[in-house]
């Protein structure tokens, strides 16, 4: 089944490959091989504005994924699905955005270094008579999730009554957290996986995290939750996450979410705890805008689903990959286009349009704020089993997506043959990308690229 599988740089230089050693296929020049990818690439690109990412040649497939630097060449035997393909890309591009971070300096990392880090993840696709699912090894954690606060701030509770579903009854029963305790899981709804660090909360280990900075890289989340029953914890929590924030920011290259939960607001004290409220929002004033707040409770549903909120919106790339494909471009053509689509017909000079056109992109960024928190709700309903998918009825038209390490960029044709013009119809997109965009805390997209009827956007993370 497995034959070959290759890392070129955007020139076409490979730099790593692989394959069986029984493998009856051997190249004479490799080099060759990854140019000749490279150029059908280009080719694909410039004639019909879409990348390759499947060849077949003879009694091969090869299943090809270029990124901004580098390709990422699979050779099999036989096809597999979809999306066990695209699972084996995701992984390996994470490494490889790693390993050759440092190429336009010249430097490229021993191949000791690409078998450490890609085989593994190879490794399923090697043996024979494998049924082509992801192992156990695969797994690995895409989204780490830090979950901190303060002794007895209910933290594990929350923890062993979402993944656990462990019963309310026997929540009281739960021991403090001794030192770090992982928790693996696998959300099937978003197929990553998802790794939860739970902090014991006690001054003891408290020092000791604030020393170990091996805690810190590569976090995706901090979830800090402070007991909203316990006036007396506000300072002492403000101050022990002032210090933490300080230290995973400086650890990571790419942003961290921030989710503060406000636990143990449970409903039958809510009348009381509201003065709680007022007085621990004043001592986190500054994360105000830094942060997303939860009231939270593991009396009802609200931890629960300030979990699942914070865990999706964790993975941004995910997220828009999912809303991109499903609706968007339909609610577009059916709610956003006629809206607007008479404003040239109405005789407006082309310099008064011109002048028009950013109030315009502001009403827009407006209506997609609104249609953003409406489809926060139905993820939320999806992720709770409570969801439906609504039929798409009418567009023919699509987004050309590709994932980058820490960006999606998406190229979508104009609607020239439908009498809109395209600087039109670009600044509705950007708006409402906008829109979106901003309520889960993504910057703007920006235009990168625009050739012909096609735009493309660059939305970073």
């Amino acid at each position: 089944m497995f034959v070959r599988f290759a890392i070129s740089t955007d020139a076409g230089i490979e730099v790593w490959s692989y394959s069986e050693e029984s493998s009856k296929y051997t190249l004479q020049d490799p080099q060759l091989i990854s140019g000749f990818m490279v150029a059908i690439q280009n080719f694909s690109e410039a004639v019909i504005q879409s990348a390759i990412q499947e060849i077949r040649f003879s009694d091969l497939i090869i299943y090809v994924r270029t990124y901004r630097t580098f390709g990422l060449y699979l050779f099999l035997k036989e096809k597999i699905q979809t999306e066990e393909v695209e699972r084996y890309f995701d992984l390996i591009a994470k490494e490889t955005f790693q390993l050759l971070k440092d190429q336009d300096k010249g430097y490229f990392p021993e191949s000791e270094m690409f078998e450490k880090l890609i085989l593994p993840i190879l490794s399923p696709l090697t043996r024979k008579n494998q049924e082509f699912q992801l192992s156990q090894s695969m797994k690995k954690p895409v989204i780490r999730i830090a979950l901190l606060g303060l002794s007895r701030a209910g933290k594990t509770s929350m923890i062993q009554l979402f993944f656990k579903k462990e019963s309310k009854d026997r929540l009281h029963t739960i021991k403090p957290t001794i030192g770090v305790v992982q928790h693996i899981d696998f959300e099937e709804f978003l197929k990553e996986n998802i790794l939860i660090l739970d902090f014991g909360g006690q001054e003891l280990y408290r020092r000791q995290y604030l020393k170990d900075m091996t805690y810190w890289g590569k976090t995706s989340t901090l979830i800090y939750v402070v007991d909203i029953q316990d006036p007396v914890s506000f300072l002492p929590a403000l101050d022990y996450l002032d210090k933490l924030w300080s230290l995973v920011r400086n650890e990571n290259e790419s942003n961290v979410n921030l989710s503060i939960f406000l636990h143990k607001y449970d409903p039958e004290k809510r009348i009381e705890l509201n003065k709680n409220i007022q007085i621990v929002l004043k001592h986190f004033k500054d994360y105000l805008k830094i942060a997303t707040f939860f009231l939270t409770s593991v009396n009802d549903q609200s931890s629960n689903i300030a979990l699942l909120q914070t865990i999706y919106f964790s993975l941004p790339d995910v997220m828009l990959q999912k809303l991109l494909n499903d609706e968007l471009l339909d609610y577009f053509e059916q709610v956003i286009l006629p809206q607007f689509t008479i404003l040239p017909t109405l005789g407006t000079s082309q310099e008064d349009f011109t002048n028009m056109l950013p109030s315009i992109q502001q009403g827009v960024r407006i209506l997609g704020t609104g249609y953003a928190i409406l489809l926060q709700k139905s993820w939320l309903n999806y992720l709770k089993g409570d969801w439906n998918a609504k039929p798409l009825k009418l567009t023919s038209k699509s987004f050309i997506m590709n994932r980058r390490s820490q960006s999606i960029e998406l190229t979508v044709q104009d609607w020239k043959n439908e009498g809109i013009p395209s600087e039109l119809t670009d600044v509705l997109l950007t708006g409402f990308l906008e829109g979106i965009l901003k309520t889960f805390h993504i910057e703007s997209p920006k235009i990168i690229n625009k050739e012909e009827r096609h735009t493309t956007w660059e939305i970073r993370f």
